[in-house]
């Protein structure tokens, strides 16, 4: 506290980030960051500070640092290999853990719904419009939308916004880089979640099977950053 009468810039600052506070009507904003991962973490600040978002960094699970212990218990080596044909790298299975932790922390919380980012994502400026609109859109019958996928999708109904409109995915989608999702598509998730079998995308993309309502975005709202994953990779 004795910091902020001594400094008057800092004591600004910080009447600022209280104002911004007060003032949120947006969902919770997360965003996974390794902590090694410095450059990613300013560029995501960066984009989200300019469109005058308020957001959370989640410390993400560095599969690399995981006891083995903890890994047999939660993980399926079975399963997964009955899936796939192959394990699960510890990177693959240190991202899967990082978006449960949200979703567990989304049911700890009571948070209605949340917005999930990865680090490695470029964001454009109708990001802030769509982040706007999600109280009104929280009546739509969507549980999960995912805001970027390679998976082929066809688009729906009225804009959304502006152009974008809803899509239907036509089989399981990839990629957990952006999504936004309600507590009832966390509570799906998490019941299928354990044991670990899949990657993150693996766990999200399966609509058909967690029952989840998933939805896409047409045209996306983000973009890929030309990175390798720092937590994902195979």
């Amino acid at each position: 506290i004795w910091k902020c009468w001594l400094f008057p810039t800092f004591r600004i600052n910080s009447v600022i980030f209280l104002f911004k506070l007060l003032m949120i009507t947006h969902p919770p904003i997360y965003v996974i960051n390794l902590p090694t991962s410095i450059k990613r973490k300013e560029e995501m600040e960066k984009q989200l500070s300019k469109l005058d978002l308020v957001f959370t960094f989640i410390v993400a699970v560095d599969g690399r640092n995981l006891d083995q212990l903890y890994i047999d218990k939660y993980y399926s080596s079975r399963e997964t290999r009955k899936l796939h044909g192959r394990e699960l790298t510890r990177g693959e299975l240190g991202c899967s853990l990082s978006h449960i932790s949200i979703y567990e922390r989304m049911i700890k919380d009571g948070s209605n719904y949340a917005v999930v980012l990865e680090d490695d994502i470029y964001i454009g400026n109708s990001f802030r419009e769509f982040i706007d609109l999600l109280p009104q859109l929280q009546s739509d019958d969507w549980e999960m939308i995912n805001l970027i996928s390679d998976t082929r999708s066809t688009p729906f109904g009225k804009p959304v916004f502006d152009i974008h409109r809803y899509s239907l995915f036509h089989s399981s989608s990839n990629r957990t880089a952006a999504y936004v999702i309600k507590q009832s598509a966390a509570q799906k998730l998490l019941r299928y979640a354990y044991p670990i079998r899949f990657a993150s995308d693996g766990l999200t993309g399966r609509f058909r099977e967690t029952g989840v309502r998933l939805y896409g975005l047409s045209p996306n709202i983000v973009a890929l950053r030309d990175v390798d994953s720092d937590i994902g990779s195979r």
